[in-house]
């Protein structure tokens, strides 16, 4: 149980484990065995490489859609970012 919970904890393999088990129809009224089974398969013929390539691009835009706040159009490469935007904005 705790390997399991390392993989469903795991921010990458987590959401395809899961997903996968809800779209399979595995829930907590299966069999343990079953649903340890399952779970085993999902992770062992897992497209691996794929994930981890998800996360990265995942990751990459979560930056762009969520900026830090505090410190947003501070940085010169904000300012850069925004162009002539900035000066209009002072006026």
């Amino acid at each position: 149980m705790i390997l399991l919970s390392g993989f469903t904890d795991d921010p990458t393999y987590g959401a395809y484990l899961r997903g996968a088990l809800l779209m399979n129809r595995i829930d907590l009224h299966r069999p343990i065995g079953e649903w340890l089974d399952v779970v085993y398969a999902l992770w062992v013929t897992g497209p691996h490489e794929v994930l981890k390539k998800a996360r990265q691009v995942i990751d990459q835009h979560a930056v762009v859609v969520a900026p830090d706040r505090d410190t947003w159009g501070t940085q010169p490469e904000h300012l850069a970012q925004m162009g002539g935007l900035s000066q209009v904005l002072k006026e």
